[in-house]
């Protein structure tokens, strides 16, 4: 509005100014006479200031209206939508005072965030020059809905397809965690895993997917034989002997899931295990479980004879690392390694067709990324956007 108002007196000086030049020569050139010229310029500058402010206030008063038009068709939505919102938030208020303590504090940080969002919709028609000069809407306690979360079971198992080259046929799936608050909007990793670190729940967040996926392969049976579900596990989770013993007891008794699962880990952690988790990790190897290795940001770090010697049989690494970062050899030489070890190399982050043509000029037979599926809730029959099977 500031910057409109400054527009339009820049605007007004030139026309003022205009208009006295031109009675000012006019006058001059009839009559020859400097006073006569002076009063005639100054003549025009008033006819031409109070023509131009003629025309200013029709502008104004044109978008006055149309702004109190425009008002006028929101405000039914915009109270609509407000009184929606109250409800929500009255129920929520509701459930507050019924629930046990060990839930109000979740409800709690979901009543502030329906607060937030009331007073948003609320000021949607604010001015931007008062938007800046309002107060931030306070942070949602993403600690208090991640606890929630995972007491309530309100985190779920979802699947993005691995596929083989060049036919793109899935192959394998990569697990991932969803979170669902209270009114069931989804949260992903990006939004609470800083969080889940921080507060130290990364461990319970993995050995519940852990579960979940063998759960998974449990209900699956003698179906996709092949089909191998990739689970992340944290460096904490790898340390922490006493949960990798509780594994080893569960899969000894229930033979031939460990076969169905991938742990996945990232470069740095498992190059970094001490010696007590090598041991737990080499009798779950025994057990049939394999490993996998993602986030590899340098290729010279990554020794395929001593990863074949851990069990390793998946490397990770996404295609942008792989065609354009220093490399040790000739790349297609480097992918070729691993085959050697009878280890699979997978190109990450496979997101559109030139990419994925010069992964395959290296070698490569295995591949994920968006431009082969998005992460989608798992099924018992392990479904996918692509409908193809292994």
């Amino acid at each position: 509005m500031r910057l409109r108002a400054l527009g339009w007196g820049v605007t007004g000086v030139f026309v003022v100014s205009g208009c006295f030049l031109a009675g000012l020569g006019l006058a001059w050139s009839l009559t020859g006479e400097d006073r006569l010229a002076l009063l005639t310029g100054f003549a025009f500058a008033a006819l031409g200031a109070l023509a131009y402010l003629v025309v200013v206030l029709e502008r104004y008063w044109s978008d006055v209206e149309r702004q109190i038009a425009d008002a006028a068709d929101v405000a039914p939505r915009l109270s609509a939508r407000i009184a929606a919102l109250e409800r929500e938030l009255a129920a929520l208020a509701a459930q507050l005072q019924d629930r046990n303590s060990q839930n109000s504090v979740e409800l709690t940080a979901e009543v502030e965030m329906l607060r937030v969002m009331v007073e948003q919709v609320a000021g949607a028609r604010q001015d931007p020059a008062d938007k800046a000069l309002a107060p931030t809407a306070p942070k949602v306690n993403m600690l208090s809905l991640l606890q929630g979360a995972l007491q309530e079971s309100r985190v779920d198992l979802y699947l993005q397809p691995i596929v083989q080259l060049p036919e793109r046929r899935v192959v394998h799936y990569e697990s991932f965690s969803r979170l669902r608050d209270l009114r069931g909007n989804v949260i992903s990793p990006s939004d609470y895993m800083s969080e889940a670190k921080r507060s130290g729940l990364v461990s319970a967040l993995d050995n519940l997917l852990l579960f979940r996926c063998i759960n998974l392969v449990r209900k699956l049976g003698p179906r996709r034989p092949g089909v191998k579900l990739f689970v992340n596990i944290s460096g904490r989770v790898l340390e922490d002997q006493g949960f990798l013993g509780e594994l080893v007891n569960f899969i000894c008794a229930h033979r031939g899931l460990g076969s169905r699962v991938a742990l996945e880990a990232t470069a740095r952690d498992m190059i970094q295990l001490p010696a007590g988790s090598r041991e737990q990790l080499t009798t779950l190897s025994r057990l049939g479980f394999v490993f996998s290795i993602d986030h590899v940001t340098d290729l010279f770090a990554l020794d395929a004879a001593w990863l074949a010697g851990m069990n390793v049989q998946f490397v990770k690494i996404d295609a942008s690392t792989l065609l354009e970062a220093p490399c040790p050899m000739d790349r297609a030489a480097f992918c070729a390694q691993f085959e050697e070890h009878n280890i699979t190399l997978i190109a990450t982050r496979v997101e559109d067709e030139d990419t994925l043509a010069k992964v395959e000029k290296l070698g490569l037979r295995q591949a994920q990324g968006f431009l082969f599926g998005e992460p989608k809730p798992a099924r018992s029959d392990l479904d996918t956007p692509s409908r193809k099977s292994a």
